[in-house]
């Protein structure tokens, strides 16, 4: 039985080549595999989670465990920093925040309910364009 990535884990998911983002290797089965963060664990034994793309802040619901290999795989260089990109994408699809999101909430100076547009000007505040990913994102989901 495989099991799942843990919360906030970085992996690689396999999408249709003409999805993935510019600069992607894309094989010749017109296919390329992308960078993603855990960002959800249903509770319980559920065998599948959702990921988030660090980069594009785009969601993907529903991967599962029984798909590694083939619908996504551990990372296998050094995962890049963590920024805060599963925690925001947790906060703006409603879903609840880990322990360790209220930690790095509390100590970023946020307290419930967080507003979102203050949340993403203080994690992304030194790159405009994942700035206006999130909030892209935010209204997309409004």
């Amino acid at each position: 039985r495989r099991v799942r990535p843990p919360l906030d884990s970085f992996i690689e998911v396999l999408v249709n080549g003409e999805d993935a983002p510019a600069g992607c290797e894309v094989d010749e089965r017109g296919e390329a595999w992308v960078l993603f963060q855990v960002s959800w664990l249903p509770p319980g034994r559920s065998p599948s989670f959702n990921a988030i793309n660090p980069r594009e802040l785009t969601w993907l619901d529903t991967l599962h465990t029984t798909e590694e290999g083939a619908g996504w795989r551990r990372l296998s260089r050094p995962p890049p920093p963590d920024r805060g990109i599963a925690l925001f994408a947790r906060l703006a699809t409603r879903l609840p925040p880990s322990k360790a999101d209220t930690r790095r909430l509390v100590s970023l100076g946020f307290e419930p309910p967080y507003d979102l547009d203050k949340v993403a000007l203080r994690l992304f505040a030194d790159d405009s364009a994942l700035l206006a990913e999130a909030r892209r994102l935010v209204e997309s989901l409004e």
